[in-house]
This record gives structure tokens, C-alpha cells and sequence, in this order.
């Protein structure tokens, strides 16, 4: 059984194009996974999809606690681009204004229109939200064991959901138990699942089917 996991992080606009941007977060961003990206600013709001296509470490700073916590920049290709797309990201740039501007490149162009990316002196905030995939293992009436290649951490809590039999049933997941799985490329890590906030109905429907699941194998090993 697979599920999705869905995440909301802030970050930061570094540099914007027409066919992608470059942004600043305090999570890796792992390359080829897809992201929603919101920049909302004053009169403005802007929300694209891209695919990551490079990711690197580029510095760390400590919070309040001082907690060393990493910083990654990262490059994301837009993926849903379309003319009015492309007329909502040039009206964001002009919003900003030119004292916020720091370069204006010219990078290519065709028959079609000029592709131009703006780097800002201001870095703008933005909010990343992603589906990620993962992979259940394990299944209780409590929690699940999941495969993901999020580096999530104990007590994180994130939006989550899985389908069985054509419902989709929605929580929040805390995780309880985090590992990376060695001598695998890309990462992955197994996590420990707690659910929380199932309604009434979603657990009937994960009881009957963890029930179904158990009469199958009991059935299977008797064989």
C-alpha cells in the first residue's frame, strides 16, 4: 500500500524566472520531487508547481536553542506553465518594484517571448507545499511503519492520507520513529507512524480493513 504526506515549510525567493525559481529552505529538497510553490505578497500572490532539479547544502544557522539547523538551496523547474502563469509571475516582478531588484538577466529567447530571470535584494517569502509519496510496510489500528525519502524527524506532525477501496481516509501523523535504511540510493528512511484525529468513520474503515487484511493472511499460512 502506498499514501501521500503533505508539507507546508516557508522559504525563500532568491531569484524568479518565467521557467523556474530558486529558493532557500531549512529542509533538503529531494531532486526529481515535485513542490506547490505560494509567494504571497502585498497585492499579490502567485502559486506554480515545479520539479526540483538540483539541491545542495549552502550553509547552517542556530536558533534559539542552539540547535545547528542546515540551509539548502535549491533550483525548481515550473511544471504547470501556461500563458497566464507566465503573465502572473511577470506581474509579481513588477509589483516588487525596482528598488527591490538586484540584476535582471536576459538568458534566452525565442519567436514566442523573452525569457528574463530577476534575482532580489529583498529575498521574498514564499510557503512550499508537496505530496509525498511513501510506502507502508506495517499497518495497525494505531499507527503504520512507512518507507519515505523525507528526512522527517521524532514528533514532527504532518498532514497525511491513505486510500483503501477507493476512500481516502485523512490525519494527521506524528512520527514516532524515525531511521534511515543503509546502503540505499536515493536515501530512504523507515518511519514510525502515530495517528491522530482519525474521525469515527475512518477508523471503521481501517478496523474492517486491517480485519480483511488479517483473515487473509491467516488464511494464506494455513495453506
Amino acid at each position: 500500500m502506498n499514501g501521500n504526506m503533505i508539507f507546508a515549510h516557508a522559504v525563500k525567493i532568491l531569484n524568479i524566472s518565467v521557467s523556474g525559481v530558486a529558493i532557500k529552505a531549512d529542509r533538503k529538497l529531494n531532486i526529481g520531487c515535485e513542490y506547490t510553490l505560494t509567494i504571497a505578497g502585498e497585492n499579490t500572490r502567485v502559486t506554480v508547481k515545479g520539479i526540483v532539479v538540483w539541491s545542495s547544502l549552502t550553509e547552517s544557522i542556530q536558533d534559539s536553542r542552539s540547535n545547528v539547523i542546515p540551509i539548502y538551496s535549491a533550483g525548481l523547474k515550473f511544471t504547470d506553465i501556461s500563458d497566464e502563469k507566465i503573465r502572473e509571475i511577470f506581474r509579481f516582478i513588477k509589483r516588487r518594484g525596482q528598488d527591490k531588484l538586484k540584476e535582471v538577466e536576459i538568458y534566452s529567447y525565442n519567436e514566442q517571448r523573452l525569457h528574463v530571470r530577476v534575482t532580489l535584494e529583498i529575498q521574498e517569502n514564499a510557503i512550499m507545499r508537496c505530496h509525498e509519496s511513501y510506502k507502508i510496510k506495517n499497518l495497525s489500528p494505531g499507527g503504520m511503519l512507512i518507507e519515505s525519502y523525507c528526512p522527517l524527524e521524532v514528533e514532527d506532525q504532518i498532514p497525511m492520507e491513505i486510500t483503501i477501496d477507493g476512500e481516502k481516509i485523512k490525519f494527521l501523523g506524528r512520527v514516532a520513529s524515525s531511521f534511515l535504511i543503509e546502503n540505499k540510493k536515493p536515501a530512504i528512511y523507515e518511519l514510525g507512524i502515530e495517528f491522530l484525529g482519525l474521525t469515527q468513520r475512518d477508523t471503521q474503515i481501517l478496523n474492517q480493513f486491517i480485519s480483511y487484511i488479517e483473515k487473509m493472511n491467516t488464511s494464506s499460512s494455513s495453506l
